[in-house]
């Protein structure tokens, strides 16, 4: 009897060694929205075009496409691009995205006329070692706001 209830008693311990081993490991496919408020400079080039950089921050909310409780994250951003004559060229960009100060995520993207990607390159707490990908897609666009939808893909061992 000993031995049995030994090896039961080992055989939870490495289960549960097991499980909080995994505890923060995710693979999730999330819909998502976000508001962010720019502040962006503008600077002229010789040949024309422009060179802008600037910063966001605002909200974002993420669902998993499983269904589930939407989840809202603070979004911080920066980039630079290149305007031409007449449209953005391209623009290079950096984004954080986080539940709380122990939980967050970061992407690197890019965006020119035919739309805008990202690689996820890391986070912290439920989302340590990240990877994946995610796509933008921009509804609406001011001087004060933006309004994108996105998909995003996430991983984290």
């Amino acid at each position: 009897m000993k031995t049995s209830s030994s090896v039961r008693l080992a055989a939870m311990a490495t289960l549960c060694a097991h499980l909080i081993g995994t505890a923060h490991a995710e693979s999730a496919t999330y819909a998502g929205i976000m508001e962010t408020y720019p502040v962006k400079r503008v600077m002229a080039l010789g040949n024309g075009d422009s060179v802008v950089s600037g910063t966001a921050d605002g909200v974002a909310s993420i669902v998993a496409t499983t269904g589930g409780m939407p989840m809202l994250l603070s979004v911080l951003c920066t980039g630079l691009g290149l305007i031409g004559d007449t449209d953005l060229e391209h623009l290079e960009f950096y984004c954080s995205f986080s539940a709380d100060d122990a939980n967050s995520f970061a992407v690197h993207g890019r965006e020119d006329p035919s739309g805008a990607t990202a690689q996820v390159i890391g986070g912290s707490g439920r989302w340590k070692d990240a990877a994946g990908s995610a796509t933008f897609e921009r509804v609406s666009l001011t001087d004060h706001s933006a309004q994108t939808n996105f998909t995003l893909d996430i991983s984290s061992p």
